[in-house]
């Protein structure tokens, strides 16, 4: 499969402005990295080199295992790694500081995307739902130093995802985020994932609700600005679960033949 023609089924949206490059330029280093000490996840993890290497502000030398590290994808399926800011974002920049002793072609060829709901899932399950291109840089990132790379479209949203379109493993030793304040777009004619048999473990306790059914616990999801994904099972008594943070699809998932896990995204036709 070619991931360069748009990972799986996931639909780019792009702008249909493009930044007028002097207006939005940012001093990188006078800006706040918005990444920094964030909630990050990846596709996978190798021996302890977690998505948190890659945004944990470290000045140490960018040498395994100082880095965010995964391990070979599956067939099919692309390498990833992600940013939760916790707040809405208008993106102007990336910057990507490649490992610099060993291996550092794995660090290339990929999309810089922006989401307002939890990628994880979705790019997982190849699931066909919206998302903002930042960027595809194509070619390998240059060692030795943070490599800053400004955004071509304008793209709003909470999550930054990286989506590696070779079948190789990715060494991330440090990723920074640089932005505006943006609120998040209305929320119209959602889409719901929902997974049966399967229960979403997040890293933060989620709100608890005793609702009659599932349609009434999506819509309590949708109406909530920092809810991504709920758990329900139909039984009476703390049925409901909103989760307002990202989910890893398979380290913070477990099976249950009680619960059903609905994931949250923006149709395709009601974006751009």
């Amino acid at each position: 499969m070619d991931w360069n023609a748009g990972f799986g089924n996931i639909k780019g949206c792009h702008s249909m402005f493009q930044y007028i490059l002097v207006a939005l330029t940012v001093t990188v280093a006078n800006a706040v990295n918005l990444a920094l000490h964030k909630p990050a996840r990846q596709s996978t993890t190798l021996d302890g080199r977690f998505a948190t290497k890659a945004n944990d502000g470290s000045t140490t030398p960018a040498i395994d295992p100082n880095c965010a590290h995964t391990i070979l994808p599956l067939p099919g399926i692309p390498n990833w790694w992600y940013v939760d800011l916790q707040s809405s974002y208008t993106i102007i920049s990336i910057g990507i500081r490649n490992r610099d002793e060993c291996c550092s072609h794995r660090t290339s060829d990929f999309h810089i995307t922006v989401w307002e709901f939890d990628p994880g899932p979705h790019i997982k399950d190849n699931m066909e739902v919206t998302y903002c291109t930042c960027k595809y840089y194509a070619g390998q990132v240059p060692t030795g130093r943070v490599v800053n790379i400004p955004c071509t479209t304008s793209c709003i949203g909470r999550f930054v995802a990286l989506v590696f379109t070779k079948r190789i493993e990715i060494n991330i030793c440090e990723v920074e985020v640089y932005g505006t304040p943006a609120p998040l777009p209305l929320r119209t004619s959602m889409k719901i994932s929902k997974m049966k048999n399967k229960k979403a473990i997040p890293s933060v306790m989620p709100t608890v609700y005793s609702i009659q059914n599932i349609f009434q616990c999506s819509v309590m999801c949708m109406k909530d600005d920092q809810c991504f994904s709920f758990n329900y099972k139909p039984s009476a008594g703390g049925n409901c679960e909103l989760l307002s943070v990202g989910v890893h699809p398979l380290e913070e998932t477990e099976a249950s033949s009680e619960w059903t896990w609905g994931v949250l995204s923006k149709r395709i036709q009601d974006v751009c």
